[in-house]
């Protein structure tokens, strides 16, 4: 039998010894007996001679065929060995298993310890050992089964026993000195080799351990010299062609590593071990192909132990090929420890759900879980799937469940950040990515989930940091670079957004979103031409793409083309049926068009499509208002607030619909509120571009209804109201009438004399202003908004200490009152202390993020303290907030010029002067835009 192979020794099982029957005949017993001898010296090839003939095959067939099997998986026939182990345990199944002896434990064991069953085993041994405690056979099985259960500890225990009763015998010190390999007793191994080289010196599996044992102990001469001997004793021994190819690898020497590995395959056709070690060398090299050609062929033999068999699972879904990794991971559940079978339905589990197995895949997790619960892994895969069904309460208990169970996990971070974005819940899910992103720094996938998530939540200079460490992730440089010009854009920062663009339509011009983003970025700074003109260029590319002719449409509508802008919405709605916002735009312009009654019903067709658009609800608010539908008009302004739209536009719109209803202090109530939001909002109207209609101005809207207003003239919130229009039309004298005849009236109306202090303080009255002020405080003294007023009249007069003491009244009766600390903000940048400025507007924020009169207040802040950076931000976010605004866009012009950014200090210049129509302002503006542009010269 010197010609048959033999498996890497790290394969072998170990053998008991038997004890034969005592029937039978002599000749038989004797051949056994000499068989089990041969075979505990490690002399296996005349064992299986032994064992194999007639008579002891024929009068003990049990203990014969357990012998055969052993010595078969020792000479490398996993096959023949699983198949002779079955058969015994077939010819033992004819006992009941309660009359089973001690010997024949042993062998039952010792078959299911072969065909992978070491629990089973475990069990088997122990019984054998209650029934004979002095079993040679069982003690040393049961070590063999403590070894495949991870164990060799224990396996130590029982073989130290053994040796003590039985020092004679070489196979035994071989299975102790494996298991203290195991356990890293690399001396007290190398002892037991010696041991049993000085009873059996041609023993080569001996020699292979030694050479394994020496190499991991770095001495690399005497491994590769064990090695040597090893196979000059056995020349088809590949274990040692293996270790010979580990060294060479060690060494640099890839060429001679491959030479050994050919040899070690040649040398053991039909096991895993050569296949899966030369596959590992090819996959470290990057030749994935050959490797996953030796990952099928290791996975074709018997015996392959289950940790090898989950690593090649695990190249193999890398690898994409999702079903021979499949089918890998199904062998790996024969695992005897719980996480090795965790892991095989893990990986299963992964590649059901990679081919589009989805209730497969949560079967394997389901199955994974229930064996391992505080597995992150697990939980993380099962959480994907649950969300991949749009079963998000459970996704999101299983990423919590991850998170618990490994807080340090990056991806469970990752993966609960996406379920946040994906539910409407952008700073959740930031929260998470950052901690992602922290935990793995040099991840550049997490900077890329990250610098999109910052775009959401318009933190843009955070965005540009980000996506600027996404590059070097593998996903196109084009697509990132799309997405960092976005972010550009909405700093004001064109020039850098157009150079991203360009970079990348170099990369990839063929791309037409590439020309869309440029067409977005002139948009953004109101160059309608241009932006028409790229948003073509993506159609002649792209033809049906819905975003390209919403985007020409907005060009259109914004350079008063309106005609051409309805055909382009309506192509886009016709591309995109489902897209609220194509119908919204549709809506928008109908509304201009004059056709209110088509506007309700595009608005309509768009919430239906998006029930969170919220733009299509205040849209179709201003459709009804048009038609003078005012309860559904308020209806809708009340709906897009519900869903986070605070326009002041819109509030405006309902502070008409009120007084149309006559329900003239509710009116007057959303007049305040829109100014809260926008001081300067003049039209309960929304434009294509920044400029709004004066014709459409609150006053005008007012007035319109004055023969409502006479008919309830005794009523003195409609004087309150008129004085309201008409310090929107920057009337105050008028306005100061109003607020008086309301006073005539009813003179315990606190709003009358607040509304009469507001344009007293705009007539420079301060005086009169502070007196009516205090005395709707005297009225109504639990207004926190009256405090706040009086501090802003108390600060036109420069009493500064008087006002931050009307302030902290404000915030003792409101603790979360936004214009408290926003004048409070303002108060002490008066008086030059911008830390305490900062501080204040950053409280502001906190309590009203997305109001932009709060964030131009930050962004003061930070150009006070010469945080430039910062303050573009914060003034980028109110411009996004509220893009009709011309102060937003005033101070962050003047950040450029401080930052020496002319070119984008005269465009944020110019768009404030289309912002702000007022004709007094024009001359200052122009002299900005001249200025600017003077300093680039």
């Amino acid at each position: 039998m010197s010609g048959r192979k033999t498996l890497a020794v790290s394969a072998a099982f170990l053998w008991p010894l038997l004890t034969a029957h005592a029937a039978g005949s002599l000749e038989a017993k004797a051949s056994l007996q000499r068989a089990e001898e041969l075979f505990l010296k490690g002399d296996w090839s005349r064992t299986l001679k032994a064992a194999s003939e007639p008579g002891a095959m024929g009068v003990y067939p049990e203990q014969a065929g357990a012998l055969r099997a052993r010595t078969l998986a020792a000479l490398g026939s996993q096959e023949e060995s699983a198949n002779e182990a079955r058969q015994v345990l077939a010819r033992l199944q004819g006992a009941s298993l309660g009359n089973l002896g001690a010997g024949e434990r042993v062998l039952q064991a010792s078959m299911l310890l072969i065909l992978g069953q070491p629990q089973e085993a475990l069990a088997n041994f122990n019984a054998a050992l209650s029934l004979d405690k002095k079993s040679a056979a069982a003690l040393e099985g049961r070590a063999r089964a403590w070894r495949a259960l991870g164990k060799p500890a224990e396996a130590v225990k029982d073989l130290d026993a053994l040796i003590a009763r039985n020092p004679g015998v070489p196979l035994y010190f071989y299975h102790r000195a494996y298991a203290r390999r195991e356990l890293g007793q690399y001396p007290a191994g190398v002892a037991d080799i010696t041991q049993i080289l000085r009873r059996n010196r041609n023993f080569y599996p001996a020699y292979g351990l030694l050479g394994e044992v020496f190499a991991l102990q770095g001495d690399k001469k005497r491994a590769a010299q064990a090695f040597g001997k090893a196979l000059e004793i056995n020349p088809d021994y590949s274990f040692a062609y293996l270790g010979r190819a580990a060294l060479a690898i060690a060494a640099g020497s890839e060429e001679e590593a491959f030479k050994n590995f050919a040899l070690a395959v040649r040398s053991d056709m039909a096991g895993y071990a050569p296949y899966y070690n030369r596959g590992e060398a090819y996959w470290r090299r990057g030749s994935k192909d050959e490797a996953a050609r030796d990952y099928k062929k290791a996975l074709e033999a018997a015996g392959v132990p289950p940790e090898a068999v989950l690593v090649m699972g695990e190249r193999l879904a890398a690898l994409k090929l999702f079903e021979e990794a499949a089918r890998a991971f199904g062998r790996g559940l024969s695992a005897p420890a719980t996480k090795l079978k965790a892991r095989a339905f893990l990986g299963r589990g992964r590649a059901s759900l990679a081919l589009g197995r989805q209730e497969a895949a949560l079967a394997d997790f389901n199955e994974g879980i229930a064996l391992e619960p505080k597995n992150a892994e697990l939980r993380l895969a099962r959480g994907a799937c649950y969300a991949n069904a749009d079963r998000g309460r459970e996704a999101l208990d299983d990423f919590n469940a991850a998170l618990e169970a490994d807080p340090k996990s990056a991806e469970a971070y990752s993966r609960r950040g996406a379920y946040f974005a994906a539910a409407g819940r952008p700073e959740e899910a930031l929260s998470d990515v950052q901690a992602a992103a922290a935990l793995e720094s040099g991840n550049p996938q997490y900077q890329l989930r990250l610098g999109m998530l910052y775009l959401k939540v318009r933190r843009f200079n955070k965005a540009v940091e980000a996506l600027s460490s996404a590059l070097a992730s593998d996903v196109p440089a084009s697509w990132i670079l799309e997405s960092r010009a976005a972010a550009y854009a909405q700093l004001g920062d064109k020039k850098r957004a157009l150079e991203d663009l360009h970079t990348a339509l170099e990369a990839d011009p063929q791309q037409a979103s590439l020309y869309k983003a440029v067409g977005q970025a002139h948009l953004l700074s109101h160059d309608y031409e241009a932006a028409a003109r790229a948003m073509s260029q993506a159609l002649e590319l792209n033809p049906k793409s819905a975003a390209a002719f919403l985007g020409r449409g907005k060009a259109e509508a914004a350079s008063g083309e309106l005609k051409k802008a309805l055909r382009d919405f309506s192509q886009a709605a016709r591309l995109a049926p489902r897209s609220a916002e194509a119908l919204a735009a549709l809506c928008q312009v109908r509304r201009f068009l004059k056709e209110p009654r088509k506007a309700v019903e595009q608005c309509g067709r768009a919430a239906e499509a998006d029930p969170s658009y919220a733009p299509a609800y205040l849209q179709r608010a201003l459709a009804h208002l048009a038609l003078k539908e005012y309860p559904q008009a308020i209806e809708d302004v009340d709906s897009a607030v519900g869903l986070g739209l605070k326009s002041p536009e819109g509030y405006l719109a309902q502070a008409v619909a009120h007084a149309a209803m006559r329900q003239y202090r509710q009116a007057h109530k959303e007049y305040l509120v829109a100014l809260q939001l926008h001081p300067g909002v003049r039209s309960p109207e929304i434009g294509f571009g920044p400029a709004a209609g004066r014709d459409d101005d609150f006053y005008n809207a007012i007035w319109d209804l004055e023969k409502t207003l006479k008919a309830d003239d005794s009523n003195p919130y409609v004087h309150v109201l008129k004085g309201d229009a008409l310090h929107n039309a920057e009337l105050y004298d008028k306005a100061v009438l109003e607020y008086t005849r309301a006073m005539d009236l009813d003179g315990t109306i606190a709003d009358a004399y607040s509304g009469r202090a507001l344009c007293q303080a705009s007539l420079e009255s301060l005086e009169d202003a502070q007196q009516d002020a205090l005395k709707a405080m005297e009225l109504n003294r639990d207004d926190f908004q009256l405090h706040v007023q009086l501090a802003n009249i108390l600060t036109l007069k420069q009493v500064y200490p008087e006002a931050l003491a009307e302030i902290r009244k404000a915030i003792r009766l409101n603790p979360k009152g936004s214009q408290a600390f926003l004048r409070a903000g303002n108060i002490y940048y008066f008086q030059k202390d911008f830390r305490r400025a900062l501080d204040n507007y950053e409280l502001a924020v906190k309590y009203d993020p997305d109001n932009p009169v709060t964030l131009n207040g930050l962004g003061l802040g930070f150009f006070a303290l010469r945080r430039y950076p910062e303050a573009l931000e914060a003034f980028s976010r109110a411009i996004a907030a509220n893009p009709n605004m011309d102060r937003p866009y005033r101070n962050r012009g003047s950040t450029y010029v401080n930052m020496r950014a002319f070119a984008n200090a005269a465009a944020d210049y110019k768009i404030a002067s289309l912002a702000n129509t007022d004709p007094s302002m024009a001359a200052e503006y122009q002299r900005l835009i001249e200025d600017s542009l003077g300093m680039l010269e």
